[in-house]
């Protein structure tokens, strides 16, 4: 019988310790998301860095559009891949 009062009380304990870090969390998203903190400058830059969703992803696929090869070389590239 002992065992299973005690068994009881850490399983309530648990519970209520997850249900108060899980409403924290869900506060500080809320005030995290009506007043971010400002992005970070570097020193070599005039620009903040851009926060996680405002940075764009690249196409993927093909083909690609590429401003680095000349338009001769883009050709013979997609021609090695293929």
């Amino acid at each position: 019988m002992p065992n299973q009062v005690g068994t009881q009380i850490a399983r309530t304990f648990d519970w209520v310790v997850c249900k108060a870090a899980g409403i924290t969390f869900n506060t500080i998203q809320f005030f995290n998301k009506r007043n971010p903190n400002p992005s970070v400058t570097p020193k070599w830059s005039d620009k903040p860095l851009l926060k996680s969703w405002e940075k764009t992803k690249p196409t993927l696929g093909f083909p690609r559009q590429t401003d680095s090869l000349c338009p001769a070389c883009v050709k013979e590239a997609r021609e090695a891949i293929i």
